[in-house]
Order: C-alpha cells, then structure tokens, then sequence
C-alpha cells in the first residue's frame, strides 16, 4: 500500500508500509519535502502548517485573553489592562515551537534548546525551565543547562505520534524577583518513517 510520495535526490520515491532491504535502502537518503512551504498551505487564524515528516497538520496555535500576536514573530505578547495585577503576574510570552522528528531516535539524544530573551532582544542571563504538567508516558523530558532548557529523549522514539509539551521559563531580575514568564508550547512529531 502507497503511503506518500517522497523527494530523494530529485526523484520522486514512494515509501510502502512493508519494507525490503532495498526500499530501507532507499528510504535512508529521502529528505522530506516541506509541504507548509511548497504548496503555500495557509491555515487560517490562530493555526499553522506543521510540516511533519511525510505530512503535514494545522494545529491551533491560539493566543491567550490579554495576548496579541506579534506580527514579525508569531508569539502571543501580553497587553495587560491598567491595575489588572492578575494579568501581570501571567506569562509575558507564549511562543509555540514546532518539531518533526524520524522514527528510531535513540534515548538520551538532545533535541532543542528552548531560551528566553528579554524585551530587547537579548538573552536573558537569570532563566530557569520547568515542565508544566509533564505526561507520565511521555518519552521526553527537559534539563536546565546554561540558561536554556534542553529537551531531550528519555526512551527510543519507536511509537509514530504527536506529542504536546508545556514549559515554562522563569526570568529574573538581579535582585531575584520575577521579571518575566515565558511559556513555549512544544508540539513534537515522531515520524512513522526512519528519515
């Protein structure tokens, strides 16, 4: 049975659900082809063209009451209320991430670095990551290392699935009180196909 037609080398492949030795082969050199990006897939407001290996999805990407989406970067910005001390105590930012990873990654791999940047465009030197509401039989999981939060495999990535994450990113000022909250809504992609 057809599954997708696949770009390796120019060519147009086609990955089967049962595979021979010389159609894995072949399926080791295909290189996806980003379907957001070369149809033009526009998904309409609040959502985005996921590109998934062999695929893609629109998933919704909502900003929260009081947000505003930034038009150059896509993140949801805070525009609190005057005296609404509620709403600045929440997140200053939601940014979605978007990952597509191959079927096979092994345990113990580092996947990405989330980090936090100031107002102005800078790192922000004081940040700590936490997972919000981590899904027991998730096979990922996030360290703090070096003001950046890296995820990273906790198991091989075998099961072809759609994983959502929640982290949260605490910045500082110099005298330890809470100067911003991030949140990065992380959607991972593990692929059915080993590419």
């Amino acid at each position: 049975m057809v599954l997708q037609s696949l770009s390796c080398s120019g060519a147009t492949v086609l990955a089967w659900t049962l595979h021979s030795v010389e159609q894995l082969a072949i399926l080791r050199h295909l290189v996806d082809i980003d379907e957001c990006l070369e149809q033009s897939i526009q998904c309409g407001a609040n959502r985005m063209c996921f590109n998934m290996r062999g695929s893609y999805q629109c998933i919704d990407t909502p900003c929260p009451p009081n947000y505003q989406r930034d038009p150059d970067t896509g993140f949801c910005l805070k525009s609190c209320p005057p005296n609404d001390l509620e709403c600045a105590l929440s997140p200053y930012a939601l940014e979605y991430k978007l990952l597509a990873l191959p079927r096979g990654i092994a345990a113990a791999q580092d996947l990405i670095r989330l980090v936090a940047y100031t107002q102005e465009g800078v790192m922000h030197p004081r940040t700590t990551f936490l997972e919000v509401e981590p899904a027991p039989a998730s096979p990922f999981a996030l360290r703090d290392e070096h003001l950046k939060g890296v995820l990273f495999t906790t198991r091989a990535l075998q099961e072809p699935r759609t994983y959502r994450m929640r982290v949260r990113a605490l910045s500082h000022s110099q005298e330890g009180a809470l100067e911003y909250q991030t949140t990065f809504i992380v959607y991972i992609a593990v692929s059915t196909y080993p590419y």
